[in-house]
């Protein structure tokens, strides 16, 4: 009896233990849903698939969406659409101006578009009462530098307060830099229209552009954003090979403020690899920014310096809440147009152009396990990679993450839907 009461615990124990390692150990990634949303996205100069850095798609109580541009010129179209069980339905459409739009999901499903069009921001929000979308337009006041080259970025935080941004001069020495920047949320629409937007501009020793805008509940602002100069700027002459495109991106820059109606933004931190007439080929520009649960800072980069050899590198960056760099790690292979994110436990996660995953072994995801391969179904993640459904977009930390990238020349915008866990 002995023997067999021991048997039985043993049994039980090992039962016990291996729910343990199954709880510990997630479900591999996958991809459940990939689709094509359009074949008509505005391909070429400024396109569809131009940037990388804007809010693209949203999950909310009501469904998925996604924001894309169509048509040609300056006066391009942006088109809000819908996933159904029919296929994509279109929502609302309008101009949208030279640049892709943001999408960014409110509290209580609200939508809100972010375009340019007239050289101006103009934010429409799309709510839903009666089975019918109602998606009234207002153009964001302000001292904005009129531009079909806004540079525009817009991100949103769980309380529903918005940021829009513009990033303007500076390109070479003769224009000085700037900032535009339009915040609003509910405490602000509550003062009344006249102080609904209250606009703001940082003045940069150089122009930064494609920027991560990142609120945070209770009035905090983060914003990273890359230098975009031509070598002029620099007092370098343009090279011969350059000429075509004479511009220099070597660093990247945070800016935060725990209070933007209160103060505004100051640098925290940065990392630059240095240029000079003996060396060109300095590189070092955000290819994607988060903000984690704890509030670090995570931003993947390029580098290129004296010491790679003018090679190309693809970094993890993580700084702290005060902008300090805790670490600066080489991301394995060449993960080119990447993007990070957790899950609804915390777990990192890094999603490389090729569709390769890489979990994360520890609490910042600088260590990382072995790559999964994703099935994309024979489509290629062209420039400028994902767009994910992620916190500053407006939708919360899930197991499932969806997303759209560009492919076919840009003239594709693809859909899938990875489960996490």
């Amino acid at each position: 009896m002995r023997n067999k009461g021991t048997l039985a615990g043993v049994m039980v124990l090992l039962a016990l233990t291996r729910g343990l390692v199954g709880q510990s150990q997630p479900a591999t990634p996958v991809i459940e849903t990939l689709e094509l949303v359009t074949d008509e996205a505005m391909a070429g100069d400024s396109g569809n698939a131009w940037g990388g850095h804007q809010a693209r798609i949203v999950r909310t109580d009501e469904g998925v969406f996604t924001a894309y541009t169509a048509a040609g010129g300056f006066d391009r179209e942006w088109r809000l659409v819908k996933r159904t069980d029919e296929g994509w339905k279109l929502i609302k459409s309008d101009r949208s101006g030279r640049e892709p739009v943001n999408l960014l999901a409110g509290p209580g499903g609200t939508l809100h578009i972010v375009a340019w069009p007239d050289k101006r921001p103009t934010v429409w929000t799309a709510t839903r009462a009666n089975g019918k979308y109602r998606v009234p337009d207002e153009v964001v006041p302000g001292a904005w530098e009129d531009s079909h080259w806004p540079y525009n970025a817009a991100g949103i935080d769980s309380e529903g307060n918005i940021c829009i941004v513009q990033s303007c001069g500076g390109n070479s020495n003769k224009s000085p830099a700037k900032i535009n920047l339009a915040y609003t949320g509910p405490a602000n629409q509550r003062a009344g229209s006249r102080d609904k937007w209250r606009f703001h501009s940082l003045p940069t020793d150089f122009r930064h552009c494609y920027a991560y805008v990142i609120p945070q509940a209770g009035g905090g602002l983060s914003l990273v954003a890359s230098r975009d100069v031509k070598y002029e700027a620099f007092g370098i002459p343009t090279p011969p090979e350059h000429q075509k495109y004479p511009y220099v991106f070597n660093e990247w820059r945070l800016w935060r403020s725990p209070d933007i109606l209160r103060k505004p933004l100051a640098e925290a931190g940065s990392i630059e690899s240095p240029i000079s007439p003996d060396f060109l080929r300095a590189d070092c520009r955000a290819l994607d920014a988060y903000m984690d649960t704890t509030g670090r800072m995570h931003v993947l980069h390029s580098f290129a310096t004296r010491e790679t050899g003018g090679k190309w590198q693809i970094r993890h960056a993580v700084l702290s809440r005060d902008g300090a760099v805790l670490k600066d790690v080489l991301l394995p292979g060449n993960p080119g147009l990447c993007r990070i994110f957790q899950d609804s436990t915390g777990r990192f996660y890094i999603l490389a152009e090729s569709g390769l995953i890489y979990p994360a072994l520890n609490d910042d995801g600088t260590e990382l396990d072995k790559p999964i391969q994703l099935d994309l179904k024979g489509y290629k993640v062209e420039y400028a990679g994902y767009g994910l459904s992620l916190p500053r977009c407006g939708t919360p930390l899930a197991d499932i993450i969806d997303g759209v990238f560009p492919s076919g020349g840009g003239k594709q915008w693809v859909y899938f839907r990875l489960r996490l866990r």
